[in-house]
């Protein structure tokens, strides 16, 4: 309930004297307090005690309080002569008419005060409507003090009232309006006749009949308004914290809607001047750093004016001086490219100043709109090559640009550091004729310890360290790939501060040794071209030694997707051959040499009634058990498109994995293809691949590549260099225009369901500009179920089979368990309810094809899934 309380002094009396007189003093007048009716009854409640205090008694002159005690209130003047029947709850009291007058009294309680007793009388009253209205206000366009006004828009009504209850008049004439005679016929567009026109509201209740008039509320019609513009900030790029601003760029802004032939804007230093219209600023001003200029808005012809104000925030960009060229040296390729360390300069760009972020970028447009900024670890593509860096103060937005040359120099004349690894035959640590190069492990090195640990790759075991500067140092250590451990040691694992002198060449051999025979074979399948209906589409088969020991003979059983057709194989060694089987074919290999692969491709064709969007997935099956079966079966998951782009990034599982079926003991397997679809050969092809954070970089691992490679991997950046490949063109030769790498990495330790891992890469052909491939991106779905599952300790032998698997508990809470498998889509294919013998169970998988499985068991108190393998 909002209260409105209006004081209308009449008389104000003083009386002075030495002794109380008898009575009170004359009445001093009426202050009514009014109420705002909410509900249209007519009655509110009202607090006596703070509408009606001590000085509504109109005590004289010098009289406080202290001399007199508390009001009391009364109904009537009778009761209040004669001080009975007082109103028991003044703070909270509702009148019983409308209006009413309430009666109220103080006796004096010593000497202090003149008369024996203060009285006064007042009126309560629960009012509809407002008591004070402002005025309708309009401003005018033409100067010629008449305008349009919409007098619906005024709110008329206190409270919550709801105004269609009511029907509302308006009226020139406040006679009019008691009366209820000459309403003015359109209150939503009335033209007022002078200025600061009077006009009276009359309300009538459609349902009681209750009528009240406000009390008058006016139009103006204003001739100047001036709307306060945004304060303005300012990068200064000459840095003298000075900008010569353009004032009147703000007229438009200033005046709104206003006609600005009507109106004229000046500029003024302060609030005195705008007033007196004196010392106006010129349009082109210099404006420092918080400084507030005022705007004076003149009406052309009334000559009224209004002002207004608004401030400037000057501010310097960063400063940064002009930058010395980036040089690199140039490998043994001489092919003028080569990974720049961008951030190694942000130091030098940015100096002592806070706040400031920078970002690199390929061209001066890219730069302006902090668009396609360039990775930490940039290839370059034509040298030299002058980049865009962008100096940014992150609590401003002020930046500068600038450039930076990358220059690949021809560095013939540094220091080339060699390092081999190489399996010792006769371990005499000498890399002798006819031994051969060690692949299975990694090569890192830090320079001048910096803590940046570089980790390095070759296909040909062979590593070259270029240093143009004779005083850096090296530590460079060589690691056996953790599954080797225990087949091979190595006679040294480190060398330290190891430097070489410009124009000469230093070698460094890490020799490894045999501990035991361990013979490894690896089975990958990685896309060539992707599946389309009505087409054909291929796929790589790679069958790699990863040992040091020849492997005699060995075959592959090669599984397509039921909805495609098998067709052939191509690029089959001589010596070896292709046995078809209704599902696909096997793969007999001979004399497979260490280092070395048989590489096959495998054509089918995609029928038109397949859908797109559908999964097809191939597998391949090595079954013998040797030092890691984990890489002897391969699955590849692609999606049929309707068209492609033959450089890409792809993961064998597909888009989605089940969560439940993937341990932390499993890998991703990414694809990564190019083809150079340009007019001439590619002399040399790099690839950048920047890790996600949800995959873990301690964890990569090569695993094969279409020619020979340098990889390498700094942090999360990757990077493998094909150098002197020469790429035919597709238009000169389509098939061997292709090449890919293919390597495994685990997911960062902790992933979830529904957690998504984008990868990207981006392919250099030459000098040319980066080809960005797709993002493929791998998410972690709900297994088979939303059923969360429990370990249960069981083993599975023989693994992988062709005939039957003996499943054995450590321990279950039954005798039942139910047995299901699933194929690779997760169909279920094999369902069955088993009583344990002496904990274990026996399942005939005969009637399975070759291929990979998933296992399922559940003893009705856990469940837990396993990897079967049919051969």
């Amino acid at each position: 309930m909002k209260l409105k309380i209006t004081f209308l002094f009449i008389g104000l009396l003083s009386f002075v004297g030495f002794s109380q007189i008898a009575g009170p003093p004359p009445p001093c007048g009426y202050t009514p307090a009014y109420a705002c009716d909410d509900n249209d009854d007519g009655f509110s409640v009202f607090n006596l005690v703070d509408l009606f205090g001590f000085y509504s008694l109109c005590p004289p002159q010098g009289e406080v309080p202290e001399d007199y005690g508390p009001l009391v209130f009364y109904l009537t003047q009778e009761d209040r002569d004669n001080e009975t029947n007082p109103i028991t709850n003044p703070e909270a009291y509702t009148n019983i008419s409308n209006p009413q007058i309430i009666y109220f009294r103080a006796n004096a309680i010593n000497s202090g005060g003149t008369y024996e007793y203060l009285t006064n009388e007042d009126p309560l009253e629960v009012k509809r409507l407002l008591t004070d209205i402002p005025s309708l206000d309009v401003y005018d366009n033409d100067s010629d003090g008449i305008a349009v006004f919409d007098l619906t828009s005024v709110n008329l009504f206190c409270g919550t009232n709801d105004e269609s209850n009511y029907v509302v008049t308006y009226h020139e004439l406040q006679e009019d309006a008691v009366s209820g005679i000459n309403a003015i016929s359109d209150p939503s567009s009335f033209m007022n006749k002078t200025n600061e026109d009077y006009i009276y509201a009359r309300v009538v209740h459609k349902n009681s009949g209750y009528v009240e008039v406000t009390t008058y509320f006016y139009l103006r019609v204003l001739f100047a308004e001036a709307n306060k513009p945004a304060d303005i900030n300012i990068c200064d790029d000459d840095f003298d914290a000075i900008y010569a601003f353009d004032l009147e760029s703000q007229n438009a802004e200033i005046l709104g809607d206003q006609n600005p032939d009507n109106f004229t804007v000046s500029y003024y230093l302060n609030s005195s001047d705008a007033e007196t219209k004196i010392n106006p600023l010129p349009a082109i001003y210099n404006v420092s750093n918080l400084q507030t200029i005022f705007a004076r808005v003149d009406e052309n012809t009334k000559g009224s004016y209004a002002i207004t104000s608004f401030g400037f925030s000057v501010f310097t960009p960063p400063m940064v001086s002009p930058l010395d060229p980036y040089k690199v040296c140039d490998d043994e390729s001489q092919d003028g490219m080569e990974t720049f360390d961008l951030s190694s300069k942000n130091a030098e760009i940015i100096g002592g100043q806070t706040d400031v972020s920078i970002s690199y970028y390929s061209t001066q447009a890219d730069a302006d709109v902090n668009t396609n900024p360039l990775p930490t670890y940039f290839t370059n593509f034509v040298n030299p090559q002058t980049i865009y860096v962008r100096a940014e103060n992150l609590l401003t937005g002020c930046l500068t640009i600038t450039t930076l040359d990358l220059i690949v120099k021809d560095c013939s004349t540094s220091g080339v550091i060699k390092v081999n690894a190489f399996y010792d035959a006769n371990s005499d640590t000498t890399f002798d004729s006819g031994e051969i190069n060690f692949l299975s492990g990694t090569l890192t090195y830090e320079k001048n310890n910096d803590g940046i640990q570089h980790v390095l790759y070759s296909s040909t075991g062979i590593f070259n360290i270029i240093s143009d500067v004779e005083t850096d140092t090296y530590d460079i250590g060589y690691s056996i790939y953790d599954e080797f451990q225990d087949c091979y040691s190595l006679a040294t694992y480190l060398y330290e501060n190891v430097s070489v002198t410009n124009g000469s060449r230093v070698n460094y051999n890490f020799p490894v040794t045999k501990i035991k025979e361990c013979s490894d074979v690896a089975v990958y399948l990685t896309p060539v071209s992707p599946p389309r209906p009505g087409f054909d589409y291929s796929t790589n088969l790679i069958i790699r030694n990863l040992g040091i020991e020849t492997i005699s003979s060995g075959s592959v059983e090669f599984i397509k997707d039921d909805l495609v057709t098998f067709k052939s194989v191509d690029f089959v060694n001589s010596g070896n051959s292709i046995t078809n089987t209704p599902t696909g074919f096997i793969l007999n290999f001979n004399n497979l040499q260490p280092n070395s692969a048989e590489h096959v491709v495998v054509n089918m064709n995609v029928p038109v009634s397949v859908n797109l969007g559908d999964l097809l997935t191939s597998t391949a099956i090595y079954s013998v058990d040797d030092l890691d079966i984990s890489n002897n079966t391969s699955a590849l998951t692609e999606t049929v498109i309707g068209s492609y782009d033959p450089n890409d990034i792809a993961e064998s599982h597909g888009p989605e994995i089940y969560y439940d079926d993937f341990s932390t003991d499993d890998y991703l397997y990414y694809t990564i293809r190019f083809q150079n679809v340009g007019t001439a050969d590619a002399i040399n092809v790099s690839i950048d691949n920047t890790l996600d954070s949800k995959l873990d970089k301690s964890t990569i691992q090569m695993l094969s590549a279409s020619h020979d490679y340098v990889f390498t991997k700094i942090d999360n950046q990757l990077n493998w260099k094909f150098d002197d490949i020469h790429l035919p063109s597709e238009s000169m030769d389509e098939p061997n225009s292709h090449g890919y790498v293919y390597y495994k990495i685990k997911p960062t330790a902790g992933f979830q369901i529904s957690d998504i891992i984008p990868n990207t890469a981006e392919i250099y052909f030459d000098f040319n500009p980066a080809v960005v491939t797709n993002t493929f991106e791998t998410e972690f779905i709900a297994t088979l179920s939303s059923k969360q599952f429990s370990n249960i300790d069981f083993s599975i032998f023989p693994n992988p089979t062709n005939h039957f698997v003996e499943i054995t508990f450590s321990k279950t809470t039954n005798n039942k368990v139910r047995l299901g498998v699933y194929n690779i889509q997760g169909k279920l294919i094999l369902n069955e309810e088993r009583e344990l013998q002496n904990n274990t169970v026996k399942l005939d998988i005969s009637n399975l094809r070759s291929g990979m499985y998933f296992l399922k068991v559940n003893d009705g108190v856990a469940e837990m899934i396993q990897k079967l393998i049919v051969n």
